[in-house]
């Protein structure tokens, strides 16, 4: 089946819409992070920390819901403050749409930060309406719904490349499968 080039455009427009959001959403949480690491190392905290993020959604796209992650910030494990923590969590999405979406991931490192990876993997369905391109479109009063539901995992290892502070050398795998039903 070959789609419309305006379709396209528009399923690329709502991708970079949702990275920037997630862009925006992802330097949230390093904000509570950093937030969090500060008040442990304050309180002279040594076990690990929860931190719950309810992120409130509404567009007229997706629908309206919540998505919510659930981060475990691991003690350190490491006299090294360079080294970061490992980090564990899972991240849930519901809007009335009947859109969802579920994850797992771990960041973390072995051998005193020489090899560091990051797992992750998740799933879900999107039940989308398509208004078009511009505000006068012709869909706007009668969008076109649609569905996309896909599955994601991605893994990567790094090592640090001797005689080097911050120089990491490593693979990455990622294998994404989609499905766009009209």
């Amino acid at each position: 089946m070959k789609f419309p080039n305006y379709l396209i455009f528009s399923l690329l427009v709502l991708a970079s819409t949702t990275t920037s959001c997630l862009a925006s959403t992802e330097n949230e949480v390093n904000d509570e992070i950093d937030f969090t690491s500060e008040m442990k190392a304050f309180a002279g905290d040594e076990e690990g920390s929860w931190v719950p993020i309810p992120i409130p959604v509404a567009n007229p796209t997706i629908g309206t819901g919540l998505q919510a992650a659930l981060l475990y910030l691991h003690p350190k494990t490491s006299a090294d403050s360079k080294e970061p923590n490992a980090t564990s969590g899972i991240l849930g999405m519901y809007t009335d749409s009947e859109s969802w979406a579920a994850g797992a991931f771990h960041d973390g490192n072995l051998a005193e930060g020489v090899y560091r990876f990051r797992i992750f993997g998740a799933t879900g369905e999107f039940n989308l309406d398509f208004f078009g391109l511009r505000n006068n479109s012709i869909l706007k009063e009668n969008p076109i719904p649609y569905t996309i539901t896909g599955d994601i995992v991605f893994s990567q290892i790094l090592r640090r490349i001797p005689a080097t502070e911050d120089w990491y050398i490593g693979a990455r795998y990622m294998y994404t499968k989609a499905n766009v039903d009209f």
